[in-house]
């Protein structure tokens, strides 16, 4: 049996249901090569009686450790919600091709936290991820076209940032790729380590979002579309 556990945002987030299969597996895993490890696994191998061993991105990509799915109980830990990557519908796919049987224990995810922002998760549009290394014309369809689609649109934008890029590296970048200053004239929203018990939220001008002191990593950010009167009211709190 294979177990896909999410941990959530933060430590505590992880289910009761997530704890007993941790306890039923006879190896359990964990991967943040797709995101920072903010977890006390330390404190969590304590409550399982058993070691967690990190995989690399070989490991996870070569889907190596399911191999030991079809005779033993293997869990694997990952940040948030176990299916907001694709890498893990390959596991799943895997699974279903060796015919192992699998389980997923979901948790909260980023996708479900922004609610905290005051902003209708049902306006938001396509969401987009910001890499470190910006090569615009190697990308079909590039993260600024995807935030002008949604704004066209009237939709909010969540915009991902990769490990380890800071919301004023992304906000750089968003400024070069901003020719006509449609972002540059709106107000936007820094999220910082956001689902944790220190998250900050800021939302402010652009100009502003640059000077501004920031919380920890990882850092998303929002561009709202059109705000409704509830959500402008929510807004003016955090303003």
């Amino acid at each position: 049996m294979f177990y896909l556990i999410g941990l959530g945002m933060s430590n505590g987030d992880l289910t009761l249901k997530g704890l007993d299969k941790l306890k039923r597996s006879d190896l359990v895993c964990a991967e943040f090569y797709t995101n920072l490890n903010m977890y006390n696994l330390k404190e969590l191998e304590k409550k399982i009686s058993k070691k967690i061993k990190i995989l690399n991105r070989d490991s996870i990509e070569n889907l190596m450790f399911l191999q030991e799915a079809a005779n033993k109980n293997i869990a694997l830990l990952v940040s948030g919600d176990p299916l907001t990557a694709t890498t893990h519908f390959e596991m799943l796919a895997e699974c279903k091709s060796k015919n192992i049987d699998f389980e997923i224990i979901h948790s909260c995810s980023i996708f479900t936290i922004i609610a905290e922002t005051g902003l209708s998760l049902y306006k938001f549009g396509r969401t987009t991820t910001l890499p470190k290394k910006y090569q615009k014309y190697s990308y079909p369809e590039s993260p600024y076209e995807i935030i002008k689609f949604n704004l066209e649109n009237k939709m909010h934008s969540l915009v991902l940032l990769d490990i380890g890029l800071s919301a004023k590296e992304a906000l750089e970048i968003l400024e070069q790729l901003d020719h006509k200053k449609i972002l540059q004239r709106k107000k936007l929203m820094i999220l910082c380590k956001l689902g944790s018990p220190n998250q900050t939220i800021i939302y402010d001008s652009f100009e502003n979002l640059k000077k501004s002191v920031l919380g920890d990593l990882p850092h998303s950010l929002i561009i709202p579309g059109r705000l409704d009167d509830k959500e402008q009211e929510y807004l003016s709190l955090i303003d």
